[in-house]
């Protein structure tokens, strides 16, 4: 792993964050999930919610154990870290690859990742219950990285190339329908399901 910290220093912040309390505490995801959404013809919402820490681990240092990981990551300096998340987004990015119907390309747009507050603390976290916790997996909230997926002429289906530091990843996609309840008809609406 090419990340300049001291084997001390690392020692150090693992000794110390031992003797920190654990605040909170979610559930690990137990599987990533990637949830489409067709918006307008040509247009569709992505929505990844995956294990934030296990997919910086898999992309940025593939052979680290994920404890290793998370105290270096949490022992470095901003504008370190600063630079492997964006290394980290860029790499997840030009492996994502989505065809549309009939093969034609797609643009995808990632609008947000988690920013680096939240991205430092769930490292953090993660170091500190790899420490204390005695499985390597401390439970974590996960994490959703939105996008948008847009074609030039309607999309029928999409053909999906996922980035592999994923690993499995459940597919819900859909194309809701809406409807306006006007104020007249409040007490009573029907709302169908197809």
């Amino acid at each position: 792993m090419d990340m300049p910290v001291s084997r001390g220093l690392r020692l150090l912040a693992a000794l110390l964050m031992g003797m920190l309390p654990i605040v909170g505490g979610g559930h690990e995801i137990e599987t990533n999930r990637l949830t489409l959404v067709q918006r307008e013809p040509n247009h569709i919402t992505l929505t990844f919610v995956v294990d934030y820490v296990d997919l910086l681990n898999r992309t940025l240092a593939p052979g680290a154990a994920r404890t290793e990981f998370a105290i270096i990551c949490s022992t470095m300096n901003n504008e370190q870290l600063r630079l492997k998340l964006v290394q980290a987004q860029e790499s997840f990015e030009r492996a994502l690859m989505m065809k549309g119907s009939h093969g034609e390309p797609v643009q995808i747009k990632i609008l947000r990742w988690p920013d680096f507050p939240t991205s430092q603390r769930l490292l953090r976290d993660a170091a500190m219950g790899s420490v204390v916790a005695t499985d390597e997996h401390a439970h974590q909230d996960p994490v959703e990285i939105l996008g948008d997926v847009v074609a030039s002429s309607p999309i029928e289906e999409l053909e999906v190339r996922l980035p592999p530091e994923l690993r499995d990843v459940i597919v819900v996609s859909y194309r809701p329908t809406q409807m306006r309840i006007k104020a007249a008809a409040r007490e009573k609406a029907t709302v169908r399901f197809r």
